[in-house]
């Protein structure tokens, strides 16, 4: 791992405010905050195991993309849950700002400034949380990510291997975007 990508992730998601926030530039952070350290270990058993350069790249691709698919899925858990983290620190997730995206200016100005307030206050953060998590912006949330579901498993079934463990691993995408309602599940 080029310890310097998750020094920048996690960066990016700690200097990164919301109003400048884009889903682009929310998804570089976690490809380094949490793809990266999966992406070490993905490409680290591929060296282990003998891959050659080529196949540990793919492996090491689809660990950060599968580490990532982990990113989403903890911020959802972590409205769903009832804990709020990352709306009590001022995070700026990928579902805030797909959210905010998609608003009109009033109404986005509205949610800027009720994710202000959801630093200090419990019940702003509710507020904020039944925003995202509402039906209309999960379905939209969810068109938006189904892309990087299907690039792990473009690449599991590129890279090959043993046909029971890519099922496994498939089964363990599929298990990690469950957590992200109206994503369609693929059958590995």
């Amino acid at each position: 791992m080029r310890e310097v990508d998750a020094v920048d992730g996690r960066l990016r998601d700690l200097a990164e405010r919301a109003p400048n926030a884009t889903p682009d530039s929310v998804l570089r952070g976690y490809e380094g905050r949490t793809g990266a350290p999966y992406a070490m270990a993905a490409a680290s058993a591929a060296r282990l195991a003998g891959a050659d350069d080529r196949r540990v790249a793919g492996w090491r691709a689809y660990g950060r993309a599968f580490g990532v698919l982990c990113r989403l899925a903890d911020d959802r858990r972590d409205l769903v849950s009832g804990r709020h983290e990352g709306l009590a620190a001022g995070t700026a997730t990928h579902l805030l700002v797909h959210l905010l995206a998609g608003l009109p200016p009033a109404r986005r100005r509205e949610a800027l400034a009720l994710h202000a307030s959801a630093r200090h206050s419990a019940s702003a953060r509710a507020e904020m949380a039944s925003w995202m998590l509402d039906e209309e912006v999960a379905e939209s949330y969810a068109a938006s990510v189904a892309p990087l579901a299907g690039r792990a498993h473009g690449l599991l079934d590129m890279l090959g291997g043993d046909p029971g463990c890519v099922r496994e691993l498939h089964r363990v995408v599929e298990g990690t975007v469950g957590h992200l309602p109206g994503l369609p599940l693929a059958a590995a």
